[in-house]
């Protein structure tokens, strides 16, 4: 259905507007479409994850990494934001890294867990959780979904990753479960940088999650 209208309005638009869009824009253009409409058609909330109503530490031994991610459509540009915790709630580390020419909202989602897992390596750590507000992400990655389009490369590089952990999860969870990640991708940072803090916090941020013992 999304392909027949696309079809029809830019036709529509070569006959009255003089303006036409190549086969790769309309590629690009239903890519998007799709990944928006299957978002927020999964964001019923299922499964044990989803029925949190605050954000959880990890067993001990584990980090947990929440990850979040804002696409602009207009520019192109997305930044990414994680942030891994110990089971008091302690940050480990978080960091943000911002990028331009992505085309789907679906792109960014996997790109910020691949980006999370990563930092999860460098640091060594053996048992990590990661979580996202994205259920049509980790769907994919469970299925461990391939497409012709970016985003079935970056889950093969996801599950490749998953080889270096002892265990590894990724979960849906809600918004409001997920909302020092949120945070982070409101921080400015250039296309192309990337930020990074060590067992410290940004600039005026602070710790809602942190469990005194």
């Amino acid at each position: 259905m999304l392909t027949c209208w696309l079809l029809w309005n830019n036709r529509n638009k070569c006959l009255y507007k003089q303006v036409c869009k190549s086969p790769k824009s309309l590629m690009s253009s239903l890519n998007r479409l799709m990944a928006n409409f299957n978002e927020v058609n999964n964001r019923e909330e299922v499964g044990n994850e989803s029925l949190h109503k605050q954000w959880n530490p990890p067993s001990a031994g584990i980090l947990k990494i929440n990850t979040n991610a804002a696409f602009h459509h207009s520019s192109r540009e997305a930044q990414l934001g994680v942030v891994g915790r110990d089971s008091r709630g302690a940050v480990c580390f978080c960091a943000i890294s911002k990028m331009k020419d992505i085309h789907s909202p679906l792109l960014v989602e996997l790109m910020v867990i691949f980006y999370a897992l990563q930092l999860a390596k460098v640091y060594t750590f053996k048992e990590v959780e990661v979580e996202t507000d994205s259920m049509i992400a980790v769907k994919k990655i469970s299925k461990k979904s391939s497409s012709f389009y970016t985003w079935g490369s970056i889950i093969s590089d996801i599950c490749n990753l998953f080889e270096e952990f002892e265990s590894v999860s990724i979960i849906h969870v809600r918004r409001r479960c997920n909302c020092f990640a949120h945070k982070l991708t409101k921080l400015e940072v250039v296309v192309g940088d990337s930020k990074l803090w060590w067992r410290e916090l940004p600039y005026g941020f602070c710790n809602p999650d942190f469990i005194m013992s």
